[in-house]
């Protein structure tokens, strides 16, 4: 959003018009994802998750929620003023080996490594 200031000088604001937070959310139909996405809903932030299940977050979530499906879906005109990333692979069913443990902490900083690109460029 472009603000002008007293001395019509245009600043730009990461505060949305309606002040509510913007918060994009990736694996927010796991387990804690949803809690969480509750949570951030019942405090009316605007809420948009990335979930490898679109349609099923649609049926959990209903309109309340904006659902994408995967980075291509966000314009480039969009504006998140919080990203909290959750996905990755599942921390349940399985023990936690040193091979498991690898493949849980590799899952969650390749993809923050890929979104940050992804995001800034």
């Amino acid at each position: 959003m472009i603000d002008s200031n007293e001395g019509g000088e245009q600043k730009f604001s990461l505060q949305p018009e309606d002040n509510k937070l913007k918060i994009l959310v990736t694996g927010g139909t796991g387990f804690i994802g949803n809690e969480l996405t509750r949570c951030l809903l019942d405090k009316s932030f605007h809420v948009t998750i990335l979930s490898r299940s679109p349609d099923l977050a649609k049926k959990h979530f209903g309109i309340d929620v904006n659902v994408i499906g995967n980075f291509d879906e966000i314009k480039a005109d969009d504006i998140y003023n919080i990203i909290i990333n959750l996905a990755g692979a599942p921390i349940f069913g399985a023990r936690w080996s040193d091979n498991r443990k690898k493949i849980l902490r590799d899952s969650r900083i390749k993809f923050t490594n890929n979104w940050s690109l992804v995001y800034l460029l």
